[in-house]
C-alpha cells in the first residue's frame, strides 16, 4: 500500500506540473532549496525539481530566457542560463557573462549522489564557457580581475590561461603583492626578471597551504628557482611528520621540472633520506617520485633516481 500510495503522489505531482503556466513554474524553481542537475539521489531520477525546469524550458522563449538571467532568485539565473545553452539560443552568450562577473549568491547544487555550496556566479560561468571563444574567454577573464571578481573563475582563468600581453604589469602587480594563482599568470609570460618575484614567493612561511607557487615555478622553470625550491626542504621533512607523502608532489614535480643534473642529485639523495615504517608509506613515496618526474622519461638525468626507485620497489615486493 505504501509503494501505491507513493505512486500516486508522484503521478499527481508530474499531473501539477504539467499543468502549470510558465509564471507558476518559475515560482516554483525560486522555491526550490537545490539547483538540480538531471539525475539525483542513488537511484539517479529526475527530481520534482528538475522536471519542472524541462517543463519550463520548453514553454519560454529565447527572450524570456534571457531576462530570467537576470531573476532574484538565484537558482531561476542558472536554470536560465543552462536553458539558453541547452537550446542554443542565439543569444550573446558573452554579454551574459560578463552580467555575473560579481554574483556572489550561494546556491546549492545537486548532481547525482553529491551536493555543494556555489557561488551562482561561478555554475553560470561554467555552463558559458563552451559557448565563448577564446578571445572572449580571455575579455571576461580581464573582467574578472579588473573587477577584483571573488568568484572561484578569476583564480581558474589566473591557472589555466594564457592571458594577452597587455595584462602583463597588471598580473606582475598582483604576484607581487602575494597572490599566488597570479604568480601561476605570471610564469606563463615567462620574462626572466619574474624569475626573482617568484623565488621570493617561494619563501613564504607555508608553501605547502597551496600549490600555486609550485605550479607557477614549474611553468617558469628558471634555472634561478631550483635553490629556492631546494631551500622549501626543511619545510618538507616538517610536513612529513604530520602528512602523506603524497602532499610534496607539486614540490617535487617543481623541482623535477627543472631537469638538470643538480634537481635529480638533490631528489635522489631526498629519497635515500626518506625513510618509511609500513608498506603503506613506502608505496606512497615511491609512487609519487615516480609521478614527479613521469613527464620526463627521456630526460637522462633522472637516470639514477629511476634506478633508485627500482631497487626500492623491488625491496617492497
Amino acid at each position: 500500500m505504501a509503494a501505491r500510495g507513493f505512486v500516486v503522489a508522484f503521478v499527481l505531482s508530474q499531473a501539477a506540473i504539467v499543468g502549470q503556466t510558465l509564471p507558476e513554474l518559475t515560482a516554483r524553481l525560486a522555491a526550490a532549496e537545490t539547483l538540480d542537475g538531471p539525475m539525483v539521489g542513488d537511484g539517479g531520477d529526475k527530481s520534482d525539481t528538475w522536471r519542472a525546469y524541462e517543463r519550463w524550458r520548453a514553454a519560454a522563449t529565447a527572450e524570456q530566457l534571457r531576462e530570467f538571467t537576470k531573476h532574484e532568485s538565484p537558482i531561476v539565473r542558472a536554470y536560465a542560463v543552462r536553458a539558453l545553452v541547452e537550446t542554443d539560443a542565439d543569444v550573446d552568450f558573452a554579454a551574459i557573462a560578463g552580467e555575473h562577473v560579481l554574483d556572489t549568491a550561494k546556491v546549492t547544487t545537486f548532481e547525482g549522489c553529491g551536493q555543494g555550496v556555489e557561488a551562482v556566479g561561478d555554475v553560470m560561468l561554467a555552463t558559458l564557457r563552451p559557448k565563448m571563444s577564446a578571445e572572449q574567454q580571455l575579455d571576461l577573464a580581464e573582467a574578472l580581475i579588473a573587477r577584483k571578481s571573488p568568484l572561484f573563475a578569476r583564480e581558474w582563468s589566473l591557472r589555466t590561461l594564457r592571458l594577452r600581453d597587455g595584462m602583463l604589469h597588471t598580473v606582475r602587480s598582483l604576484a607581487e603583492n602575494g597572490d599566488a594563482v597570479a604568480a601561476i599568470a605570471l610564469a606563463r609570460y615567462g620574462v626572466p626578471r619574474d624569475a626573482a618575484t617568484l623565488a621570493k614567493l617561494l619563501a613564504n612561511a607555508d608553501p605547502f597551504a597551496d600549490n600555486a607557487w609550485f605550479l607557477a615555478a614549474e611553468l617558469h622553470r628558471d634555472p634561478s628557482l631550483l635553490a629556492p625550491l631546494l631551500a622549501i626542504e626543511v619545510k618538507a621533512r616538517k610536513r612529513l611528520e604530520s602528512d602523506n607523502f603524497y602532499r610534496l608532489f607539486s614540490w617535487l614535480h617543481a623541482i623535477a621540472a627543472q631537469g638538470s643534473p643538480d634537481a635529480a642529485a638533490f631528489l635522489v639523495r631526498f629519497l635515500d633520506e626518506t625513510t618509511t615504517s609500513t608498506a603503506h608509506r613506502e608505496a606512497d613515496v615511491l609512487e609519487t617520485m615516480q609521478r614527479a618526474i613521469a613527464d620526463h622519461a627521456e630526460c637522462a638525468a633522472f637516470d639514477g633516481l629511476r634506478t633508485a626507485l627500482k631497487r626500492r620497489q623491488a625491496k617492497l615486493k
